[in-house]
């Protein structure tokens, strides 16, 4: 899923922001529960204060003046469990999940 997704939403890769995480191996992992409060418009900030800790970038873009940012956070749940979310502009505009529980 998240090769799908990189795969949709990459055009182009520049330098990742210093507010996002870059690796794996925190012990925080996304919820259902933290997902379902997720919300469009949210800052990442919002999204990474309701999650728990921090994503980690898998794709940046900016093109014709939208920045576009993809975040993963690994999961609670089933083995491979994980939440991807995209923000456009600083705000949240769509969110995906596999095997949270």
């Amino acid at each position: 899923m998240r090769k799908l997704l990189f795969a949709l939403c990459a055009v182009a890769v520049v330098t990742a922001p210093p507010v996002f995480a870059q690796v794996h191996g925190t012990a925080c992992r996304a919820s259902a529960e933290s997902f379902n409060a997720l919300r469009n418009g949210m800052t990442y900030e919002q999204a990474r204060d309701t999650i728990g800790c921090e994503g980690v970038l898998m794709s940046s873009s900016e093109i014709a003046g939208f920045s576009t940012h993809m975040v993963v956070w690994d999961g609670k749940g089933s083995i491979g469990a994980n939440m991807n979310v995209m923000f456009q502009n600083g705000r949240l505009m769509m969110k995906s999940q596999f095997g949270l529980r």
